[in-house]
């Protein structure tokens, strides 16, 4: 049992979409942001895990914390940014992501340095290639399905876009209107917030944003304004 897990992280609290290997949505729980708590979070779900987390300030932690724990963690941006930052450190110029321009530029590393940062080179070189494998088995087997050469003739449409679109959509006749199904589609406009949660009463609840009062007078007063004939 394969189980897709994407985790959207806050000071507070930590949103986790869990989803099955045919892509859908198995569960949705906030916990709260700490060691203890997302451990224990994942050691209940069943099946081998593959963990998704996003760029940014928590990423190293929640690596350091996860990886001995799921089957896989997908982070290439993190590995792009760590490797640029060893070479910035030293004000040594970006040679790039491939192997060859990385070899060039490690002398002017510290001799200390150049280690760790190859690994990291071997790192995301290995990540790269295995999503580069992927996306083409993706759109081979897009290209079985004669819909995804139409599909490609519409603007912002493009191989890898379609081969998504296509096991999402399959039967677009069960949907009642097109502003249902380009929504679905990923095309509608979708507002999602997941940094809204406080613990309340030993429970997590939405917290709800509410707009400033002198905002809402000012719109009031303006909507009224323009309906009015001219003086």
């Amino acid at each position: 049992m394969q189980r897709y897990i994407g985790i959207d992280v806050h000071s507070k609290s930590s949103t986790i979409y869990v989803m099955s290997a045919a892509g859908k949505k198995v569960r949705q729980d906030v916990v709260e942001t700490n060691g203890q708590a997302l451990i224990g979070y994942l050691a209940q779900l069943p099946g081998q895990l593959h963990v998704c987390v996003e760029e940014g300030e928590w990423s190293a932690w929640l690596h350091e914390i996860m990886e001995p724990r799921v089957a896989e963690l997908v982070d290439a941006v993190r590995a792009k940014n760590r490797l640029r930052s060893a070479y910035r450190r030293r004000a040594v110029g970006y040679p790039g992501h491939g192997l060859a321009e990385q070899s060039q530029a490690l002398p002017e590393l510290p001799a200390w340095m150049r280690q760790s940062v190859e690994a990291l080179g071997l790192e995301l070189a290995s990540v790269e290639e295995l999503r580069g494998g992927i996306e083409k088995a993706m759109i081979a087997e897009s290209r079985r399905h004669p819909i995804s050469r139409i599909l490609q003739t519409a603007p912002g449409l493009g191989p890898i876009r379609v081969a998504q679109l296509i096991p999402i959509v399959i039967t677009p006749h069960r949907f009642r209107t097109k502003r249902q199904f380009w929504s679905y589609c990923g095309f509608g406009i979708v507002t999602r917030s997941s940094a809204d949660w406080a613990k309340v009463g030993g429970r997590w609840m939405r917290v709800p944003v509410s707009k400033p009062a002198d905002s809402t007078e000012t719109a009031t007063t303006r909507s009224r304004g323009s309906s009015r004939a001219p003086q």
